[in-house]
């Protein structure tokens, strides 16, 4: 049929209202995937079909759907060569023909039960987040209100007691019941990925329940229709993950980003436009809202977590190398993507079409490779570790942030640690670790640790002394930051002072942090030493040291 001059674009959000059997023809789509982005925790989908209407009503049907499709995220859109309306849908669930398989359906209820038992996991993580945050607000209110108690005497001790014990008591609670339901969720996340398997290993079609999708339309006259039906689906995830090369002699680190896939919707993505996006939809468009703070006078009480809802948001589409024996030999790249940001999300579009099965199998692909200039320098705590660290710090000056994963960290070709990254914004600077350099000997020593009594007996003193000693072996300058501290003091009538060091700190942090930069020659030995008091009643017993 001839293409009119005017090509008609239609586009509508599906709605369940309005029954097929009032459609006269019924048009069986041939259609295919042929974009998907992935977000963590779901892919967006869209299927291109061309179908030739009928003047009137007509029904396009879609079939053979995944069965987990999210019907609220239902769309159509498309162009016509004649005038068409888009009026709704119709969803149907469907089933394979012949006998169901009864240990598949015993595994898929188990698999079920895994996935509902993981959901209340994940609320209750989330529950006790908010207790750990109700129990930091009592904590901040009371480091500032019960120093003012003390010195006006408005509060017996007894009150205040009582509150360090219901702090004290609340928080190993909590703080032990986030690490055993936070490795509840890894494990059950595991016994998921392990049914999974043995779902897909039964024998049994991936998919016995299916989803037929109607799109109901009515074309002004006869006309050839191009449309796009997206929809999302809960089983699909991605992560990203780094390789980053630390190049000393040329100052460089170059990071090479990975996409890691997966997904298990049941239909086999074959050659798709794949976007990878770091947007959460499940955290929903809206910012919570505060609730009221309220002051009262203290009393004990059992706090209630308050549970957190989430709105869903609105989903938008987006269209190591070895060295060679042979120097003859290219060097192999790696594909690159394109990488955009906007609001805050990254997006790379994979550069060509990508096949990814529905089988929870896991696909790596890379993504893009950026150089950054770097400088070397070397950290130590010998409190801690007599080890000198190579640190690498790196300026992100490209167009996008790195999103936080994984990273596994190499110097030249020889892989030192594994890591991981936050998310790290343009312009802004983050710390690579190298692992330990020997050829930097780093030791320290105590040298005064005694306890005194101060006059009538009514302070007591505990003195305290270090020497840290530094050599350098290698056969360059090298710059070295040793981090050491100091006691801090949580209550007005403990005192904790440093009294003496043969190098002043080059930088005094809160927390009683201090640090020392120094710079070593070749084959040089330097050494510096510092000393610290901690002060408290004699008729008490203090706690740290």
């Amino acid at each position: 049929m001839k293409m009119r001059k005017g090509i008609f674009i239609i586009m509508a959000c599906l709605t369940f209202l309005i029954p097929k059997d009032i459609f006269a023809a019924e048009l069986t789509a041939n259609s295919k995937i042929t974009g998907v982005t992935v977000y963590q925790d779901r892919a967006l989908v869209t299927r291109y079909a061309e179908v030739n209407l009928e003047k009137g009503d007509n029904a396009i049907v879609f079939e053979n759907l995944p069965s987990g499709l999210m019907e609220e995220s239902l769309r159509a859109q498309g162009k016509a060569t004649s005038v068409v309306t888009i009026y709704g849908a119709e969803l149907k669930r469907a089933f394979s023909a012949g006998e169901v398989n009864p240990n598949v359906d015993k595994i898929t209820q188990e698999l079920e039960k895994l996935q509902y038992d993981l959901k209340n996991l994940q609320q209750e993580y989330q529950a006790l987040g908010d207790q750990k945050t109700f129990l930091d607000s009592i904590k901040n209110f009371s480091s500032v209100q019960i120093p003012k108690e003390i010195m006006t005497k408005t509060s017996p001790p007894s009150d205040w007691t009582g509150l360090s014990k219901f702090l004290l008591e609340s928080y190993t609670e909590n703080g032990a019941k986030m690490i055993l339901t936070e490795k509840a969720i890894a494990d059950k996340n595991k016994e998921i990925q392990a049914k999974q398997e043995e779902l897909n290993n039964s024998g049994r079609p991936r998919d016995i329940e299916k989803k037929t999708v109607l799109v109901n339309v009515n074309a002004s006259d006869r006309a050839s229709f191009k449309l796009e039906l997206s929809y999302v689906v809960p089983q699909a995830t991605w992560n990203i993950s780094y390789d980053a090369r630390v190049y000393p002699d040329k100052k460089l680190c170059s990071v090479v980003s990975y996409g890691n896939v997966r997904q298990w919707s049941g239909e086999d993505w074959n050659e798709v436009s794949l976007t990878l996006s770091s947007a959460k939809p499940a955290i929903g468009g809206k910012m919570p809202e505060l609730d009221p703070w309220y002051v009262d006078f203290w009393q004990v009480y059992e706090a209630k977590a308050k549970k957190a809802t989430f709105t869903m948001m609105a989903l938008s589409r987006s269209a190591g190398s070895a060295a060679s024996e042979d120097e003859a030999m290219a060097e192999a790249e790696l594909a690159q993507s394109a990488a955009s940001q906007e609001l805050g999300s990254v997006t790379f579009q994979i550069s060509r079409a990508t096949t990814i099965t529905g089988d929870n199998h896991l696909y790596k692909q890379s993504i893009k490779t950026d150089d950054f200039e770097t400088m070397l320098d070397y950290e130590a705590t010998p409190k801690i570790l007599p080890y000198a660290f190579i640190h690498s710090k790196v300026v992100n000056n490209k167009d996008i942030s790195l999103i936080a994963g994984d990273m596994n960290i190499f110097v030249n070709d020889n892989f030192i640690a594994k890591s991981s990254i936050p998310t790290i914004g343009r312009d802004e600077k983050f710390d690579l670790y190298l692992g330990i350099d020997e050829e930097i000997k780093v030791k320290r020593t105590a040298l005064i640790d005694k306890m005194r009594k101060a006059l009538l007996g009514l302070r007591a003193r505990k003195d305290y002394g270090y020497k840290i000693e530094l050599e350098n072996y290698k056969k360059e300058n090298v710059k070295i930051t040793v981090i050491d501290q100091l006691p801090v003091s949580k209550n007005a009538d403990i005192k904790a002072e440093l009294t003496s060091t043969t190098l002043k700190p080059t930088e005094t942090k809160d927390l009683g942090i201090l640090k020392w930069t120094l710079e070593l020659a070749p084959k040089e030995k330097k050494a510096f030493e510092f000393q610290f008091f901690v002060e408290y009643p004699s008729d008490k017993n203090i706690s740290g040291v």
